[in-house]
């Protein structure tokens, strides 16, 4: 009887493994033979295995169809010459007839036309995480969201990563702002994701989250709160206990939005306190000399600098009707505005929270993820594998760089919808 469980076993395990293997040797010979069309600039032959809803989402959060994308490489293709391609898989992931694939793509060639005397080459590294679905026809790619880019031109090199809130944009204007959810593994199986919240944001966006939090056996939430008696359920209505928090719900009313307390479902028995407490914080701002009214304005002064990612036409409109909206309320349009404007903000919450941390962090955010890490620490002692850690989009900056000098491996991005801005 045990013979035969092995045997079963061992047949089990290679038919479950072997159509991974084989899905993975059929999309790389399907990125080596768009990497060949490149080479010869024949655009049809690097989208043929693109599905005809492909999207792509570059690092900075432009979105492309395949149309726009074919009339770019088309314009290229006036613009270079003696180009050379080639991709890599780097991770590669299989649930059912879906295969997400992170690839890391090199790409040169050398400008036609180009000032004498000067570099004239062209260099691009890439990596992205693509979707690809196995139907009637193969495998097809659906999407693809760029995590990180290089370009080299001439003698100039820009570099870009895709960080936990990107602004959207189709054809020049903003159409949505996402917010990320990036998985991180340990030797040993251990799976932490950080998992980005808004505090306001869309009801939909509230309702997945609530179906990805099913997934986990732990997911370790922010809220500064007492440690002692019963397990913290927080509730609509505790958003008013103090003043930061009434703010937050008149600018989510304001901008017609849910608050995320009344949305996310925090009774599950997997749901696990991670945080400080008000005595913890307070003796932690005490101790490093921060204070709230330090903290608004290095923020402000940080959205300042940044206020060039505001379109201009937004920013008149909204200057000219602030006062009627703070007197009268926000009209349908003053929403819309006001959601792009603030959502151009959001895109800048890496560089935000750089400012708020000095050569020994900050407890808004470094002191608060120790704290974060240390129940982390505390739940895999107790056998849990897979994590989640739903902490503000700010704090995960941070936390990645915590958890990859553990030990972890980065293994991909994917982005939920928390704001439209395309219709109030």
């Amino acid at each position: 009887m045990r013979y035969g469980l092995f045997c079963l076993l061992l047949l089990t395990t290679g038919l479950a493994a072997e159509p991974a293997a084989e899905a993975r040797k059929a999309i790389e010979a399907l990125y080596a033979r768009a990497d060949r069309a490149c080479e010869k600039w024949d655009v049809d032959g690097v989208y043929r295995d693109c599905r005809g809803d492909y999207i792509f989402t570059s690092t900075s959060g432009d979105r492309r169809n395949l149309e726009a994308l074919r009339k770019r490489r088309r314009e290229a293709a006036g613009k270079l010459d003696k180009v050379r391609a080639s991709s890599r898989i780097v991770g590669f992931q299989m649930s059912g007839s879906r295969a997400t694939v992170q690839v890391r793509s090199h790409f040169e060639a050398e400008y036609k036309d180009w000032m004498p005397g000067r570099p004239s080459k062209f260099r691009s590294e890439e990596l992205d995480q693509d979707l690809w679905v196995r139907g009637p026809k193969g495998w097809q790619s659906v999407t693809s969201d760029g995590l990180w880019v290089s370009h080299q031109a001439g003698a100039k090199t820009t570099e870009r990563r895709a960080g936990y809130v990107r602004l959207v944009r189709e054809d020049g204007h903003p159409t949505a702002m996402e917010v990320a959810i990036a998985t991180f593994v340990a030797p040993g199986g251990l799976t932490v994701d950080l998992v980005g919240a808004v505090h306001m944001a869309e009801k939909d966006y509230y309702k997945q989250l609530n179906r990805e939090f099913t997934g986990y056996q732990a997911v370790l939430y922010e809220l500064i709160a007492p440690h002692e008696g019963e397990r913290l359920i927080p509730q609509a209505g505790d958003e008013t206990d103090n003043p930061l928090s009434a703010t937050q719900v008149y600018l989510t009313n304001l901008l017609g939005f849910t608050f995320q307390l009344s949305e996310v479902d925090y009774r599950p028995s997997n749901f696990v306190h991670a945080d400080l407490s008000p005595e913890e914080l307070l003796n932690s701002m005490t101790k490093r000399g921060e204070s709230a009214k330090t903290m608004v304005a290095q923020l402000l002064h940080e959205s300042l600098k940044n206020s060039t990612d505001v379109d201009p036409a937004d920013a008149m409109a909204l200057n000219y009707s602030m006062a009627s909206i703070m007197v009268r309320g926000a009209t349908p349009r003053d929403r819309l505005i006001l959601r792009r404007v603030l959502a151009s903000s959001f895109k800048q919450v890496e560089k935000m929270t750089a400012a708020l941390s000095g050569p020994h962090g900050s407890t808004l955010i470094q002191v608060r993820n120790q704290a974060a890490l240390a129940v982390m620490k505390r739940e895999v002692k107790r056998g849990r594998k897979r994590l989640a850690i739903f902490y503000g989009a700010a704090h995960l900056p941070d936390l990645e760089t915590r958890l990859l000098k553990q030990g972890f491996t980065k293994q991909g991005m994917r982005y939920l919808k928390a704001w439209d801005l395309r219709k109030p």
